[in-house]
C-alpha cells in the first residue's frame, strides 16, 4: 500500500474522488519545517522547505498502481518526495507528498495558501478547469480495474 500526504486540492473529498476514481478516506496530519504557498495566478497551493513551518493536510492510503494517477494530476511543477507527517499522539509515519520543485519556486507568492478560502472561492472552477473529463490524463482505460 502507498501513502500519500495531501495539503492542497486534494484535501476535498470531491476533487480526491475525481482524481483517485474512487473514495478515499484521508486522516488529518502535519508536515513541520515546511510551509505551504498559493502559486501565482492559481487555485492551488505549493508545499516547500520552510524552517518553522507546519503545514496541515489529510494522510492516503491507497494501493500504489494510483501513482501515475497521482503524478500526472500534480504536473511537472511537483516532485514527490518523503516527508515525514506527524499524526494525533505523536506518531510520525514516512511518507510521500508533492513538493514544488525548487526550479518552479519563483512560480510561488509569499501568500500562505488556506485551504477554507479554496473551497468558498475556487472550488467550483477549479473542477471544471483541472478535472474536466477531456482535461485529465488518460492513465487509465475506461473500465479497467484498480488494484
Amino acid at each position: 500500500m502507498a501513502r500519500l500526504f495531501a495539503y492542497g486540492t486534494l484535501m476535498c473529498p470531491e476533487i480526491m474522488q475525481k482524481v483517485a476514481g474512487m473514495t478515499l478516506e484521508g486522516i488529518p496530519g502535519l508536515v513541520k519545517n515546511h510551509i505551504c504557498l498559493s502559486v501565482r495566478g492559481e487555485a492551488y497551493p505549493g508545499m516547500v522547505k520552510g524552517q518553522g513551518g507546519v503545514v496541515q493536510g489529510l494522510l492516503y492510503t491507497f494501493s500504489s498502481c494510483l501513482w501515475p494517477v497521482f503524478d500526472a494530476f500534480e504536473g511537472e511543477d511537483y516532485v514527490r518526495k518523503p516527508v515525514t507527517v506527524w499524526l494525533q499522539g505523536g506518531k510520525r509515519e514516512l511518507v510521500h507528498a508533492y513538493l514544488f520543485r525548487p526550479a518552479c519556486r519563483r512560480l510561488l507568492t509569499r501568500t500562505p495558501w488556506d485551504f477554507g478560502t479554496f473551497l468558498k472561492d475556487h472550488k467550483q472552477s477549479f473542477i471544471v478547469d483541472y478535472l474536466a473529463a477531456e482535461k485529465r490524463p488518460a492513465v487509465f482505460s475506461p473500465g479497467e480495474k484498480l488494484q
